[in-house]
């Protein structure tokens, strides 16, 4: 799916797991819209929901509901009646866009599950004229979820793919992407849920049917994506790590192993990347590192096949490898290991297979 970019509308995601917030302060930040958790099932209602609620309204911001699906433990329809009525009591589908987030399958099948969303969605429209919007995560939806749903806006939930959420249910594009869960924002106590639209503000307000209805008080400057992004130096190690150096690999560096271990050669290649866009070669990849690295455009790869060798044939072997690829010693040499590790790669990845690492492969191997 898409990328984002620094003219997208940021969205918080807020329930009582966030306390008491100051949306006084927090509308000042790069903030355009607020969802808030409404109801959870049938039975359960978030005690925080109307407090968030007027807040938000209070200070122009647009905003939406969600109810949080328990498939099996009760009904869609009677999940989707509930919701629509505690959203008509605050103030009805004109002020509050309706969402239904699924990350439960309730022991349900597959095919259970995209009943579950059918019948849900279809209620929603019945009360509201509308679908609203579905909000999954990557995982339960390459798991549960299948090709129908493309009829509905989505809202993908994806932290590890830095780049951009792989196509998932239908969808080469989301409405919305829940890029982080550890955003830093004021007003907010703790990390905070952070996702952006599909578009700018004024298309936010639009897409939630306000324009021409709230006057959204001026912002601050946007904050760049990387200020959610720690500073990682010599010796870090963890999943950050493995996603500056699938960024490094991205731009045309050459990082070593892809092992979320900042090392001699992550270093080099980090130092090698500041120099070119003229930043402190500290090697040390803090915010102005992480906003270079995810602006870059990505390097151009060449045309890979069994004989070849060099640097960017041991690119590839420490890809694959990544990717629970075997590809034997890892030497620069495109031999028959890293012809077979190729091949599979390809297929349980659904291209071509044909032993070459062309820019399908090349894209695959970097999660573009």
């Amino acid at each position: 799916m898409q990328p984002r970019n620094d003219q997208m509308a940021h969205i918080v995601d807020a329930s009582n797991n966030n306390g008491t917030i100051d949306w006084k302060t927090a509308v000042q930040q790069n903030i355009a819209g607020a969802i808030f958790k409404v109801t959870e099932g049938v039975t359960y209602h978030d005690p925080t929901f109307q407090r968030n609620l007027q807040g938000a309204l209070d200070v122009g911001l647009p905003v939406g509901g969600y109810c949080f699906a328990r498939p099996r433990t009760s009904s869609a329809n009677d999940e989707a009646d509930e919701f629509a009525r505690t959203l008509e009591a605050a103030g009805g589908h004109e002020k509050i866009k309706p969402v239904l987030d699924l990350e439960d399958n309730g022991g349900l099948s597959r095919e259970g599950v995209v009943e579950f969303v059918h019948t849900f969605m279809e209620r929603l429209k019945g009360h509201f004229g509308d679908y609203g919007m579905l909000y999954t995560y990557t995982a339960f939806a390459q798991a549960y979820l299948d090709d129908s749903m493309s009829k509905y806006d989505l809202w993908i939930a994806d932290y590890r793919n830095i780049l951009a959420p792989p196509d998932v249910a239908g969808h080469n594009r989301w409405k919305m992407w829940q890029f982080t869960s550890k955003a830093s924002i004021p007003g907010f106590s703790g990390a905070v849920d952070l996702s952006v639209f599909d578009g700018t503000v004024e298309d936010f307000r639009a897409w939630c049917g306000l324009v021409g209805k709230v006057q959204t008080p001026a912002r601050a400057v946007v904050t760049a994506p990387s200020s959610t992004r720690p500073t990682l130096r010599m010796g870090d190690k963890g999943a950050d790590v493995i996603q500056l150096q699938l960024l490094l690999y991205r731009i045309g560096q050459h990082p070593g192993a892809v092992d979320g271990i900042f090392g001699v050669q992550t270093q080099s290649a980090l130092k090698a990347f500041q120099a070119a866009c003229g930043i402190a070669v500290d090697g040390i990849c803090g915010p102005q590192s992480w906003s270079h690295l995810l602006s870059a455009h990505p390097a151009s790869r060449p045309l890979l096949a069994l004989g070849s060798r060099g640097d960017q044939v041991t690119d590839a072997q420490y890809l694959l490898a990544y990717h629970h690829q075997s590809v034997g010693t890892v030497d620069g040499l495109f031999g028959p290991k890293t012809d077979s590790a190729t091949r599979s790669f390809q297929k349980a990845n659904g291209l071509q297979v044909d032993g070459k690492i062309g820019p399908q492969t090349w894209n695959a191997l970097l999660k573009l």
